[in-house]
């Protein structure tokens, strides 16, 4: 019978809003952003993030750290600057506030 048959499946292709594909890469940077959040306990800088970004089209990455107040401006300096299509992180590991301003700096935080 053929309701007998098993077909086996794999994952073959994962794709996401920064994934380059065949033919689709253009001049226009297209950015993944990794960041990772640490509280300080300091009064001038409460939170120190470390980044890794990549240029797809530039074939270039980089990587640093900012040093941020409450307000999270110098995240929303670097969200508007980089202009992620998608930004990664680890599961509970980014605060409220640094959730708050992907969504309003990054055309990420729209997904």
């Amino acid at each position: 019978m053929l309701w007998d048959l098993v077909i086996q499946r794999k994952l073959v292709h994962v794709s996401t809003p920064s994934t380059p594909t065949y033919g689709s890469l253009g001049p226009d940077a297209v950015h993944l952003l990794a960041l990772k959040e640490e509280k300080l306990p300091s009064e001038n800088c409460s939170t120190v993030y470390g980044f890794a970004f990549v240029d797809f089209a530039a074939l270039k990455f980089w990587v640093g750290s900012i040093c941020d107040d409450a307000s999270c401006s110098s995240l929303g300096a670097l969200l508007v600057q980089v202009s992620p299509k998608e930004v990664v992180y680890e599961i509970n590991d980014l605060s409220k506030e640094t959730l708050k301003a992907i969504k309003k700096y990054s055309p990420a935080g729209d997904d």
